[in-house]
This record gives structure tokens, sequence and C-alpha cells, in this order.
């Protein structure tokens, strides 16, 4: 414990525990995963934190893009999958949701994302930012208490993480169509991520778009575009 600290020593052993809820054999590696994940979360603050310093006077935009909508579907689900995980004692299969909900859809792709919308002013982005990294630091204050403590407090939060309600999920944001929308958006990009990787095209090139983008409004091209660094042909 005193190698990888109590929460990811915590979470660690947590993410053994199988779906039949037996205790797996003691594994370093996902204590080194729940290090990282860590390290992770207190990245995500910096990032929100920063920006919002940056952006005080904020977006008079009231419109939601397509992945503000998408995040908020995704993490009303959570909720809900969360929750009912939890009550019928299921915490390894809960906190590797969580898990995979923080870092490979709300860190990088919501994130990356929102970088470019913040920077072109558009929607809620940032107030949409600094909700979900709030309702995620409570989804997951029961794995690792003290790191979210920790930055929810940096926020200057009167009350403590630990006696606040539990996340209550808002089904009037849940949205299959948009899930699957996006689901399409992040198809197209790992696509040309991967013709850029086996074609050994650096990362900051940018390339004529490999193939067309069939399906995909302009909003959603426009995403694409600003994630792989591709243009598109007129």
């Amino acid at each position: 414990m005193s190698q990888y600290g109590a929460d990811a020593t915590r979470l660690g052993i947590i993410l053994s525990i199988t779906r039949d809820q037996q205790a797996a054999k003691f594994d370093e590696r996902n204590v080194l995963a729940a290090r990282n994940f860590i390290n992770k979360l207190w990245n995500i603050n910096r990032f929100i934190s920063g920006t919002i310093e940056q952006n005080k006077s904020g977006s008079r935009e009231k419109n939601l893009s397509l992945t503000d909508q998408w995040i908020l579907s995704r993490m009303n689900s959570i909720i809900l999958s969360t929750t009912s995980k939890l009550e019928n004692y299921e915490l390894g299969e809960a906190a590797k949701e969580l898990y995979e909900f923080a870092w490979h859809e709300f860190a990088d792709w919501y994130l990356e994302i929102a970088k470019f919308q913040i920077k072109e002013g558009q929607g809620k982005t940032l107030e949409i930012l600094n909700q979900t990294l709030r309702t995620t630091l409570k989804l997951l204050h029961p794995f690792i208490p003290f790191i979210t403590e920790e930055i929810y407090q940096e926020k200057n939060e009167k009350n403590l993480l630990m006696v606040l309600d539990w996340p209550q999920a808002e089904k009037k944001y849940i949205n299959k169509k948009i899930e699957e929308k996006f689901s399409q958006i992040k198809e197209a990009v790992t696509k040309i991520r991967n013709y850029r990787a086996e074609n050994k095209i650096e990362p900051r090139e940018f390339i004529k778009a490999p193939f067309k983008l069939e399906n995909l409004q302009e909003e959603e091209k426009k995403i694409v575009c600003e994630l792989t660094r591709i243009t598109l042909s007129l």
C-alpha cells in the first residue's frame, strides 16, 4: 500500500473482483492501472480548472453541441447502470464501468473535442465539462475516497463529497440516437487514425481524407477533421 497509496490499492483490488463476485488472485497490474487512472483524474481536473480560469466570461451560447448531448447521455446512462450494480453488490463491475467511462469516454473523447469547442466559443461545453467531472467524482468516491475528496475540495466546495447525495440520473438526457451518431464519429476517427499509422504519416501533418465521410452531417465531419487532421475534398 505504501508503494502505490491507499486509493490505488483499494481500486486495484476492487477491479480484480470477478463478475461472479469472487476475489481473484491479487494482481499488481490492477494496482498499477488504478494508479495511472488516478493520475488521469488529476490531469483532467487540472485541464478543466485551468480552462475555467482562462474563460471566466464564459459563452453566451446556450445550445448543446452533438458532443455535449452525447456526454450527457452517456453520463446519465452510467449513473443508472452504476447505481444498479452497486445495489446488487457488483462492486468490480461498477468500478470497471466507471473506469472505462472516465478514461475512455470522458477524457479520450469528450475532453479532446471540448478543447476546440471551447476555443471556438461553442455552446455550454465548459459548464458540461465541469458538471461531468463533479458527477464522476461522486460516482468514484466509494472506490477512491481520498483523491476524489481532494479534487472536489480544490473547487472550494462547502460540503464534503462524502456527505453529498448520490447522483440521480436525468433520463431526459439519455438519447440512444445521439449515442449511435457519435459511434459513427468514433468509427470514422479510428479508421483514419489507423490509416495514418499504417502509412507512417506524422501526427501533425494534415492530409486529404483517405475516404468519404458518408452518412455524417457537417458538425460530425468537422469533429472528425479536427481529431484526425484531415481536410475534405470539395
